[in-house]
């Protein structure tokens, strides 16, 4: 899997400047910590802004109905605090300027709204550079590497030439092929093109969360398996040390019978003896 890079964010917001500036957000969810659904609405057409902050599959796209299933997103019944908070100011509001960070995976979006947003408290103890909580300007964080070494993936064997071009480039020929997306099909052989790069994006992360979403739901079944199955195993083994007492039970009982009926013979201090099993029809030796 590859990460979103400055250069495929900069080719979505260039492609869905025209839909994001006059945007209304009507509705907002959060169905975990770190993914979000902004419901954006501009000249009669709604989409579903989907934002992941997670360390794995951190990206943005307008999200299909068919990639929103392969996401398998469940909204809580509760929203939690934050998404409470974003509701109370910035439901309704509308978005009137965008831009991304030359050369950040950073996408700003203005809103027309009150000013007294609330913000998650970070202080000193959890970080020295960016402290953030109510009356403190945010801080960007550092300047990230450099764009030509978080894009060898996108453009390698290529010479600095022709990654220059490819970099001033505003038209996109997208295209995924099994764990790489491309913004320029020819770079990548054999790949499968798309309508967008918003399709690209949308596409080739909800299939890596998907995939994602099994191996944690198989580890859990996995889990739940075996844990039945010790269960089980532990059972067997209680049920088969019970019967082997009760069969242990029917022999005891069947030696106190016969050494009952046999009290006149003497042991003399005998470890063994034998007798008549008038049961069996048989001599038996009965340890003493």
């Amino acid at each position: 899997m590859i990460n979103i890079d400055f250069l495929t964010l900069n080719a979505f917001f260039i492609e869905n400047i025209d839909f994001l500036i006059g945007s209304r957000l009507q509705k907002i969810q959060q169905p975990t910590r770190r993914d979000f659904i902004l419901f954006l609405r501009n000249n009669g057409e709604n989409r579903k802004l989907y934002i992941n902050i997670q360390p794995q599959t951190y990206h943005i796209a307008f999200m299909s109905s068919e990639n929103e299933k392969r996401r398998n997103i469940i909204i809580p019944k509760k929203p939690p605090m934050f998404c409470m908070q974003l509701r109370k100011y910035l439901e309704g509001a509308k978005i009137t300027d965008a831009n991304v960070v030359e050369r950040e995976r950073i996408l700003e979006l203005y809103f027309d709204t009150y000013d007294e947003l609330s913000q998650k408290r970070v202080g000193s103890e959890k970080s020295r550079y960016r402290e953030l909580h109510g009356g403190l300007k945010y801080i960007y964080p550092p300047v990230s590497i450099s764009l030509s070494n978080e894009l060898k993936l996108q453009f390698e064997n290529l010479s600095q030439d022709r990654i220059n071009e490819y970099l001033n480039k505003t038209s996109f020929t997208p295209a995924i092929r099994d764990d790489r997306y491309t913004l320029f099909s020819e770079l990548i052989p054999d790949s499968v093109s798309q309508k967008s790069v918003n399709d690209m994006l949308d596409s080739y992360y909800a299939k890596e969360q998907e995939g994602i979403n099994i191996k944690t739901e198989k580890t859990k079944l996995i889990e739940i398996v075996n844990a039945r199955l010790r269960k089980t195993k532990n059972s067997i083994s209680k049920i088969s040390n019970l019967l082997i007492k009760r069969d242990n039970t029917e022999r005891y009982r069947l030696y106190g019978d016969i050494l009952t009926a046999n009290l006149y013979v003497k042991s003399d201090y005998r470890k063994e003896i034998e007798l008549f099993d008038y049961v069996n029809n048989q001599n038996i030796i009965i340890p003493l």
